[in-house]
């Protein structure tokens, strides 16, 4: 592990790609661990004084650690340069989990004890230690399974890797061994065998309670998770199957307007003659027809641009730089246009200036040869309702509807947003957010970071080419039952 940090190699520091990974300062201390637990094959004289050295190693640097998450702050002891290449969403690179910190004190506090044992207590301390330790190991691999970021909503520098928990357990097996072998130790016997019969036999049992117990809380979540990913999945497809017939119907609609031959003869007569009263009354009592049948407003320019009559096609443009600004993760304009390219002969986007209207753009050409633009506006009340209706996903559910913009996603608001936002493709992590997944045309559902850093579960589709729909909400929120249960339950286990 020392070596995949040193070298970056990701394979040697994660068992596998997505899980948390072991960092610099664990990969250390389980080394000087090893090499103390080595030292009586090796050396003699020196024995006592380098494993208590090491031990007051393992209890003074993970002490430190332990005060760097209690204070938030940083003491510089994370190597946090060294693991900076990875953007695992350790958003605090190098810091050891607290649990992992205090299996490391324990572990240390054994080897303080290992060659001095004289007396009937320090034996007695060790072996509680030393169990302590087995504990540790033990709940940190259960845990693990258990998803406690997602549970508790913690990042992933609060969370043990999988390999530590496993090299916990063998390091407490290691020192009751070196332990038992001792020889001054064993001949001393401070212990006797009923004793020692006792004090394993409620080990045992201790172990078998924490296992089993939160063990059923795996199975518990695996349920529970189930159920919440049908949720959005099932909420997520009843939106994509609305969104995309409302806009289906609206472009079809528009598009038959543009196609209407009363309109289009008096669009033609207008942009040849504008200036002609008769053909400007032609082309308003068109419109009038068109307004009569639900267009919101109409606009008609010449191919290059120029207004003949109606709002004008400029004012709508989005208002939003082609990347954020600095360090910035989202801007949130007033005004939004997301385009959505197809196959039809009509430009169309979604605006946003206060309300959702679905904007088209037709060309109109005579013999191949285009004499107007025909724009089209349809007021969108059934998808904009949709999107501020958050109804069923609790406190931090959201529905997004975004669409591409270079290196960003432009959003819609929605019922946690009240104005549009434009925000990264990536999270924090380097990672793709579930919405640029969505644009891309893919569809799934995915537990990760969003563009905020919460820990979330989404669900994803593509609703058109380069618009994507997502429905999210925090992993904390979803848990909530599972983890108010824990809060009673994880002390019952421990009075036990």
């Amino acid at each position: 592990v020392i070596s995949g940090w040193i070298l970056q190699v990701r394979t040697m520091v994660e068992i596998r790609s997505g899980l948390v990974a072991m960092t610099l300062n664990t990969a250390l201390c389980f080394t000087l661990s090893g090499i103390a637990l080595l030292l009586p094959a090796i050396l003699a004289r020196p024995l006592p004084r380098l494993q208590r050295s090491v031990g007051l190693f393992l209890i003074g640097l993970p002490r430190l650690i332990l005060i760097e998450h209690l204070t938030d702050t940083s003491l510089g002891v994370d190597w946090a340069f060294m693991h900076t290449w990875l953007h695992d969403g350790n958003i605090r690179p190098g810091r050891l989990a607290p649990n992992t910190a205090i299996g490391f004190m324990l572990a240390g506090g054994c080897l303080l004890l290992l060659s001095r044992i004289a007396r009937h207590w320090q034996e007695r301390l060790f072996q509680i230690l030393l169990f302590s330790l087995l504990v540790v190991g033990l709940t940190g691999l259960i845990g693990y399974v258990l998803s406690p970021d997602q549970l508790f909503g913690w990042a992933r520098s609060a969370r043990m890797a999988i390999h530590t928990a496993v090299a916990m357990i063998l390091l407490a097996a290691a020192l009751w061994s070196s332990w038992n072998e001792h020889g001054p130790l064993r001949d001393a016997g401070f212990l006797a065998a009923e004793e020692k019969i006792a004090f394993m036999s409620a080990a045992i049992l201790c172990v078998v309670t924490l296992a089993s117990g939160l063990t059923g809380f795996v199975f518990q979540q695996t349920i529970l998770e189930n159920a919440l990913r049908d949720k959005l999945q099932f909420r997520l497809n009843d939106q994509i199957g609305l969104f995309k017939s409302i806009l289906v119907r609206a472009g079809n609609v528009a598009e038959s307007a543009a196609e209407d031959e009363r309109l289009f003869a008096a669009a033609e007569h207008f942009a040849h003659d504008s200036n002609n009263p008769d053909a400007r009354n032609a082309f308003v009592l068109e419109i009038q027809r068109l307004l009569h049948n639900g267009f919101q407003s109409v606009a008609l320019l010449s191919p290059d641009g120029r207004v003949l009559y109606g709002p004008g096609g400029q004012n709508d443009d989005t208002p939003v730089p082609a990347t954020l600004p600095g360090s910035a993760t989202m801007i949130q304009p007033k005004v939004a246009r997301l385009d959505l390219p197809g196959n039809t002969s009509q430009q169309a986007a979604l605006i946003w200036d206060g309300q959702l209207r679905l904007r088209t753009d037709g060309k109109l050409a005579r013999n191949e040869q285009v004499f107007a633009r025909l724009v089209l506006y349809q007021h969108m009340p059934v998808m904009q309702t949709q999107l501020f209706d958050v109804h069923g996903l609790g406190q931090t559910g959201e529905l997004a509807l975004c669409s591409g913009q270079g290196d960003n996603l432009l959003c819609l608001p929605s019922g946690r947003q009240s104005t549009p936002y434009l925000i990264r493709r990536i999270n924090f992590t380097g990672k793709s957010l579930p919405m640029n997944y969505a644009v891309r045309g893919e569809t799934g559902l995915i537990a990760t970071f969003d563009y905020k850093g919460n820990n979330v579960m989404a669900a994803y589709a593509p609703v058109a080419p380069n618009l994507g729909l997502v429905v999210k909400q925090d992993t904390a929120e979803l848990y909530a039952v599972i983890r108010t249960q824990l809060k009673f339950v994880i002390p019952a286990l421990l009075l036990l």
